[in-house]
């Protein structure tokens, strides 16, 4: 045997002790992990009232499968197909953050400089230090979420100059939307190109992304699974609700604008976990996945974000990942970096894929290292809580009781997951808008409004509430206080 063919033989054997069993043996495991998935998939969608899911699992090395599950359209019974697009929301923010990266290894771009260095026209009141393109992209600006009176535009991020930072940037975590749009327009200045253009040549061109799209327009639309929404906007989601189709818009911002396939997805996935590094050459450098992946704002207990990026650690493993959020859509991407495997799941459905990108990732590492396969999560039904008014566990409920809205609420119905620390609120109140808190659906203050709550905030709720105070009078000093309240 010579010496080439020795090498490549224990390059084979060292691989397959690697994880604990030869590679035949993974592929006959890997087909019973796909039945199990496949199995809770369908448990899912039906328990959830999923319509459409599409979901790709990979290693660093290539896509491992495709499936796809339900309908595209339902009222056509049109299937969901591997080429049917989605949008994926805020994952989008990432490769906004990637552009910005690469401009910073051409030396036209320092996240650390100031927003207006690059952006003249920015302006927010503060009485803290400038704020800066580090801070923007971690979600520690100090910036709000978003606007409910206006459609998200370039307007919306000048119209900030109006606004307060609720703290001084880099000091909390405060989730904005805003803030990577305004981050793509600066993208735009730089180059003198649109973001989309940008995202086009920089990544989707480079990985051979071929279907997928850095904006979506009516010409988007006839490859898009239709998008569903809850027909009750005043409750909080149930299964056997009835849904309807979403409300269509187009979109260009750097915040969320994205729309592709889950194979496309697992090509950008796969070259996260070469952290950056691709067959056909490097998207960035391993500086530049570093500030990508650095834990710069903590999100909550445990989860760290960078700059597009949320990072974590699951059973001594480095986990990365981000979930999306549009008007009738929603997606995860998951990537452990130590075993080199990922998921990406899209749904047209507000509510997420749940738990299936988790479990999936979690029989791809069971494969990979030899394990017994885990079970699926046990079918665990919603609890009703009684006197949630009461419950300072209860973010919305809480909010309410320290500021005595209990007495003014007509109702509040709140429901728990037995398997989740998280509520789900409706109730009703009196002359209250807080985009960061509440779901108002007009953006206009009236005498009584119904508000449907997500309460799915993090520990850190004293910066949730620091970036309510400018917007909401009178809340100044109560954020002090609410910061030390128990959060769900």
């Amino acid at each position: 045997m010579n010496r080439n063919r020795l090498l490549k033989v224990l390059i084979v054997a060292l691989a397959s002790a690697a994880f604990g069993q030869s590679p035949p043996n993974r592929d006959v495991r890997l087909k019973e992990a796909y039945n199990r998935l496949d199995a809770y998939v369908v448990r899912e969608m039906r328990d959830k009232g999923i319509p459409g899911l599409s979901l790709a699992l990979t290693d660093r090395h290539g896509l491992l499968r495709a499936s796809t599950y339900g309908y595209a359209d339902v009222k056509l019974k049109k299937y969901v197909t591997p080429e049917t697009e989605f949008e994926i929301g805020s994952i989008s923010k990432s490769f906004t953050s990637i552009s910005l990266l690469q401009l910073g290894e051409q030396g036209t771009f320092d996240p650390r400089q100031p927003i207006t260095k690059y952006l003249p026209w920015f302006s927010i009141h503060s009485n803290y230090t400038a704020v800066t393109g580090h801070d923007v992209m971690s979600h520690s600006g100090g910036l709000p979420r978003d606007r409910h009176d206006i459609p998200s535009s370039l307007y919306q991020a000048v119209g900030v100059r109006d606004r307060w930072t609720g703290y001084e940037p880099g000091k909390h975590f405060a989730y904005s939307n805003i803030g990577y749009q305004i981050m793509g327009y600066l993208l735009e200045e730089i180059t003198g190109k649109s973001s989309a253009e940008n995202v086009r040549e920089r990544i989707l061109q480079p990985l051979g992304m071929i279907h997928s799209e850095p904006l979506f327009t009516h010409d988007t639309y006839a490859r898009l699974a239709t998008g569903y929404t809850p027909l009750y906007d005043d409750r909080p989601n149930h299964s056997s609700s009835p849904l309807i189709e979403a409300t269509w818009l187009e979109y260009a911002a750097g915040d969320g604008a994205i729309v592709s396939t889950p194979s496309d997805m697992a090509v950008y996935l796969r070259m996260l976990l070469n952290r950056g590094n691709m067959p056909q050459g490097r998207i960035f450098s391993e500086d530049s996945f570093r500030l990508l992946t650095q834990r710069a704002s903590q999100e909550s207990e445990g989860m760290w974000y960078g700059y597009g990026i949320s990072s974590w650690t699951v059973d001594g493993h480095n986990y990365i990942g981000h979930a999306g959020g549009m008007v009738g859509y929603s997606s995860q991407l998951r990537g452990d970096m130590d075993d080199g495997l990922g998921v990406i799941a899209l749904v047209n459905f507000p509510g997420g894929p749940g738990d299936i990108p988790d479990y999936a990732l979690k029989l791809l590492r069971a494969v990979y290292e030899g394990r017994n396969l885990p079970s699926p999560p046990d079918q665990q039904p919603s609890e009703r809580v009684a006197n949630a008014v009461k419950m300072t566990s209860c973010c919305c409920c809480a909010m309410a009781r320290k500021l005595r809205w209990s007495r003014m609420a007509k109702s509040c119905s709140c429901f728990r997951s037995r398997s989740s620390r998280y509520f789900h609120c409706d109730f009703i109140v009196t002359t209250v808008k807080s985009p960061n808190c509440l779901m108002v659906a007009t953006g206009t203050l009236a005498k009584s409004i119904r508000v449907r709550a997500n309460s799915k905030f993090p520990r850190s709720g004293r910066a949730i509430l620091a970036t309510i105070a400018p917007i909401m009078p009178g809340l100044t000093t109560f954020v002090s206080s609410f910061g030390k309240t128990s959060w769900c």
